[in-house]
């Protein structure tokens, strides 16, 4: 069976046209479950993919939901150690936390490092994605000090295991970033945002979903320290570029339009 159209969804689901693809991929996992039965690996890699867009879109509890019955579909299918199955009770830990049940998403982070780091090794890049899930979850619910420090020794440990432009090491360094805000830093945090901003944009592009969300993270920094008018300059790119990629009501659509708004208030 042709994978093509499996393909092409998720690579529009990237480019930040997430509804759209949940829709095709909706048609796909359909066709899959009649042609190849629901437990069999392509089925379960396409119910993966819709939850995962589903929840980009902002419908959280319904992917933290998918990905719950998914664990349970991919356990039985592929076993507990598959890296399809890990990778499923990630997503479903990060969107429970996104939910709001941060709680459970620090629980569900911890039991499933705990399984990496037995099952992969400390340094393999799934482990030090998850350590980045399981600090941002516990930063929003507990100690935030505690986190940073804790995000500082994952920083060391990536820069050790990957290479500078690997999108989890951006992460882990966005991650940091937005630490750094939320500790008030804002002159900080900004600069960090700005040298991420070039890198995602230099590797991606100005107007991948990545690269835009750094340059806003950029704009909200420079709104902070009172750089007003070179934020309202920049927003006004941020959106022209946003609009040619992104579809309609995407979160960093609405958040631009939202700080322009915020910009022209007297």
């Amino acid at each position: 069976m042709s994978g093509a159209d499996f393909l092409l969804a998720i690579a529009v689901g990237d480019r930040g046209r997430p509804r759209e693809a949940a829709r095709a991929l909706e048609g796909v996992m359909r066709r899959r479950r009649a042609q190849l039965g629901p437990h069999h690996p392509d089925t379960l890699a396409s119910v993966h993919q819709w939850a995962f867009f589903i929840g980009e879109a902002g419908d959280t509890e319904t992917a933290a939901t998918a990905f719950g019955e998914l664990v349970a579909a991919a356990i039985a299918a592929l076993g507990a150690g598959h890296a399809d199955t890990l990778a499923a009770r990630h997503q479903q830990a990060y969107f429970t936390g996104e939910a709001g049940n941060t709680e459970a998403a620090v629980q569900q982070l911890t039991a499933l490092l705990s399984d990496r780091t037995e099952l992969e090794g400390p340094d393999h890049p799934q482990v030090l994605a998850g350590r980045r899930s399981l600090i941002w979850f516990s930063g929003l619910s507990g100690d935030l000090a505690a986190a940073e420090q804790q995000l500082q020794q994952l920083v060391v440990d990536a820069q050790r295991a990957l290479a500078a432009e690997d999108p989890h090491m951006l992460a882990i360094r966005s991650t940091q970033a937005d630490f750094i805000a939320r500790a008030g830093r804002v002159h900080e945090a900004t600069e960090l945002f700005t040298q991420l901003a070039t890198e995602r944009s230099n590797l991606l592009g100005r107007d991948h979903p990545h690269a835009l969300h750094t340059r806003l993270q950029r704009v909200q920094g420079l709104i902070s320290t009172g750089g007003h008018e070179q934020a309202r300059q920049e927003l006004d790119q941020i959106v022209e570029d946003a609009q040619r990629v992104l579809e309609p009501g995407h979160h960093h659509l609405s958040l631009a339009h939202h700080l322009l708004s915020q910009l022209q208030l007297p």
